[in-house]
């Protein structure tokens, strides 16, 4: 193999790799494991560049009466000290160049090599364990979801939790009370990932705990969780948005109160057209006095809401055009026949085909809920 063959060889090979750190820069989602793949790349860059110029060199050097040296022994020239002990033929000439300090330079250059090595191997691990935690933590979340739906409640209810991460910040509940009276809930905590869902965990055991009673109003119980997890949530600068609601089947009022939440869709079966359930105040741990007061709608049968986080209306088309309001409603209008499962699947195959499937910044969840 002659040395333009070689350098060839080597061109590919720095390519090849430098698109290999680039893809697992984009792939991680460790910060640290980013920056780092993102250095070896520009590394490999930097060494396809220079291979690049040293082929030119040399090439261009060919058949030619001023002879020019190659790109790396003109650096060698630079770099090296000229001690005279072994001579390397060049096309204007010989540089001598001290052998020991060629080998220093590449004993150098070899410990730099493994301890890349080592800090892969350590990177690998630390993802590996990244990941596996990850999926506990999924698995945990999972769980903490209804693993079955009320029944018996006068209502059809239907539900779907799609997670835009391994674990997200959107959470759904249902509690019958001691009074015999259906609490829901639907809340999404600011933020997506690991600390999302520790910030929502907190807002559920606070709601668990105060709903079973069924000793308050829904806005009385959004206060309770706002007093008690503000301090926490200011110095964190983080808040929560949650729709509380209860329903009594004895009366079919649904009472609810709405703190700073993507406001859920009312539709009657008796007309077309959507109400927006919106009374309330402002997200949880946003401000330590927020007041949260309530409103009630009589239900009839046929009456349909769907209450839904962000990731339902701000889904995205290829145009980045948000979902928005009026198609949620529209399809409501459209589909106000069928049982809450067909609504839910309605507007999960609406959104699914305007995104074009492509995979959204943001959690979806959706409860519909039908009056029998």
């Amino acid at each position: 193999m002659d040395i333009y063959e070689a350098l060839r060889v080597a061109i590919q090979s720095e390519a090849h790799a430098r698109g290999m750190y680039a893809r697992l820069a984009e792939e991680v989602s460790d910060a640290e494991a980013k920056s780092f793949f993102d250095y070896l790349a520009g590394c490999e860059t930097a060494h396809h560049q220079f291979l690049e110029a040293e082929l030119e060199a040399l090439l261009a050097a060919q058949g030619s009466k001023r002879k020019r040296p190659s790109h790396w022994l003109k650096i060698l020239r630079e770099e090296l000290s000229m001690c005279g002990t072994t001579a390397i033929p060049t096309t204007d000439g010989t540089v001598d160049i001290d052998v020991t300090q060629c080998k220093l330079k590449l004993s150098i250059t070899e410990n730099v090599a493994k301890m890349l090595e080592n800090a892969n191997e350590k990177l690998l691990q630390k993802q590996i364990r990244y990941e596996q935690e990850l999926a506990i933590a999924a698995d945990i979340q999972r769980k903490l979801l209804p693993q079955e739906l009320p029944q018996n409640v006068g209502l059809q209810i239907a539900t779907s939790n799609v997670m835009a991460r391994s674990v997200g910040g959107d959470y759904y509940d249902f509690i019958t009370n001691q009074q015999g009276q259906l609490a829901l809930v639907v809340a999404d905590s600011m933020g997506k990932g690991i600390p999302a869902a520790l910030l929502m965990t907190t807002a559920r055991a606070i709601w668990r705990s105060w709903s079973v009673t069924g000793s308050g109003s829904p806005g009385q119980t959004l206060d309770m969780i706002n007093q008690a997890v503000y301090p926490d949530l200011k110095a964190t600068e983080a808040f929560v948005t949650v729709f509380n609601a209860l329903y009594d089947p004895s009366t079919s009022v649904f009472q609810y109160s709405n703190a700073g939440h993507n406001p859920p869709l009312f539709r009657p079966a008796s007309a077309p057209g959507c109400r927006k359930l919106d009374i309330g105040g402002t997200p949880i741990g946003m401000f330590p006095d927020s007041e949260f007061p309530d409103d009630g709608i009589p239900m009839s049968e046929g009456d349909i809401i769907v209450i839904y986080t962000d990731g339902v209306v701000e889904a995205v088309d290829g145009n980045n055009t948000p979902f928005g309001l009026e198609r949620l409603c529209s399809l409501m209008n459209q589909n106000h026949d069928p049982d809450a499962e067909d609504v839910k699947n309605a507007i999960l195959s609406e959104v699914n085909s305007y995104t074009g499937g492509s995979p959204q910044a943001d959690d979806t969840t959706i409860v519909v809920l039908k009056k029998i």
